[in-house]
């Protein structure tokens, strides 16, 4: 990590191999799609709670003998995922480091089991890990490697399901990620990967409940 570190004081990582792209991800891939978990088989990632909404595959984890493996390939209706515990559970906090050793671990176990092409969305963001830095040590990790990433950066999603609305309002409000921000840059940020009817007032009303819910 302190070897990265001191590199890209000086120098500009490049890797045609990491590739930016728009999309659906569930929609428009055939390669593993990676799903983070944490050591007791649960997810507190909003993307992985979509693709389990849609494809159950938290059901199918926890058919699986424990302790889990940090890396487990799961096929369900013709998708393949990457299970991939990034913490023991919902309330560990990464650093940069923790994140660091995860990515070096991914490396290694695609390179083993000759995975070529692997697709993911932003990781981390959930854990007050910027972006940035993750995606400048995805590059680094990974230059000398044929492995390929596929990042997708927008989703746009239509969503439907109200169980779903609120954990996407919790997690891009009052989760630490979210920041308790007003209803204009929350919408903004939700409208970048989800769409569904009525959204703007959904989190209008969902915003001034959580400023006048009274007292306990």
């Amino acid at each position: 990590f302190k070897e990265y570190e001191n590199y890209i004081k000086t120098n500009i990582i490049i890797n045609n191999n990491i590739v930016e792209k728009t999309g659906n991800l569930l929609k428009s891939v055939s390669e593993p799609i990676f799903f983070c978990i944490t050591s007791d088989g649960n997810t507190d990632d909003i993307f992985s709670k979509i693709i389990d909404k849609e494809h159950n595959v938290l059901n199918e984890i926890n058919k699986l003998i424990k302790p889990l493996n940090k890396f487990t390939l799961i096929n369900i209706k013709n998708k393949t995922f990457l299970c991939s515990i990034t913490k023991n559970n919902l309330h560990d906090i990464l650093s940069y480091e923790d994140v660091w050793l995860f990515l070096n671990d991914l490396k290694t176990f695609c390179t083993n089991n000759q995975i070529n092409v692997l697709c993911l969305k932003k990781l981390f963001v959930n854990d007050r890990i910027k972006w940035e830095k993750t995606s400048s040590m995805l590059r680094y990790l990974f230059l000398k490697t044929n492995i390929k990433i596929n990042i997708y950066l927008s989703l746009i999603e239509t969503i439907e399901d109200k169980t779903l609305i609120d954990k996407i309002l919790f997690e891009y409000h009052d989760s630490p990620f979210g920041g308790h921000q007003g209803i204009t840059r929350t919408y903004k940020k939700i409208k970048k990967l989800f769409e569904w009817k009525n959204m703007k007032k959904d989190i209008k009303i969902y915003i001034k409940k959580m400023y006048f819910l009274p007292e306990k």
